[in-house]
């Protein structure tokens, strides 16, 4: 199964419609956007790709009850923590999944994050942390745009890539999978 994966587009939907263009290129079978502008996910639909959203912490729909802030997804027998943050955020809503806690738990195998707006993979203990940095203009914090995509192998690989907006693959890592 292949992911991709994209955040903090703010409202740039010509970078977010081409990491999109590039991820149907590459055949992913679903697309998550992370958040920072919830809005912006809307045209997830024009790709004809399973999708999954979340808000950014400082988007209005953070504060409405009917919409999830983070989910625990169960992909290929992962669970997969989708987040805009990497730790709790001072706009958490009561009922909000804690991130920590189930980092601590170790009730995630992947968690996927934003925010930060610079792209990274690591592994820390069995938890793979993975942020496809942004799909802003270049300079944001320093960092072209980039965004990423998850592959869960049958052979119990995991691959992790990080792509600039030329199709460039910047880092690829992969890992052994321990299924949860």
């Amino acid at each position: 199964m292949k992911i991709g994966v994209v955040s903090d587009s703010h409202k740039n939907l010509s970078y977010l419609r081409k990491a999109l263009g590039y991820l149907k290129d590459f055949s992913v079978d679903m697309v998550i956007h992370l958040g920072d502008d919830y809005t912006d996910s809307v045209i997830l639909g024009e790709y004809n790709i399973k999708n999954i959203r979340i808000p950014g912490v400082y988007d209005p729909e953070y504060m409405d009850n009917n919409i999830k802030n983070r989910i625990i997804e169960r992909i290929n027998e992962l669970s997969i923590l989708i987040s805009h943050t990497k730790a709790s955020h001072k706009n958490d809503q009561e009922g909000d999944i804690i991130p920590e806690e189930v980092i601590n738990k170790k009730e995630a195998d992947i968690v996927l994050y934003g925010h930060s707006h610079l792209y990274e993979i690591k592994k820390e203990g069995e938890i793979i942390y993975f942020n496809p940095g942004h799909l802003q203009e270049i300079g944001a914090k320093g960092r072209s745009a980039t965004f990423g995509m998850l592959e869960l192998k049958e052979n119990e690989i995991i691959i992790c890539s990080i792509f600039d907006l030329n199709k460039n693959c910047i880092i690829k890592e992969e890992f052994p999978c321990q299924r949860g």
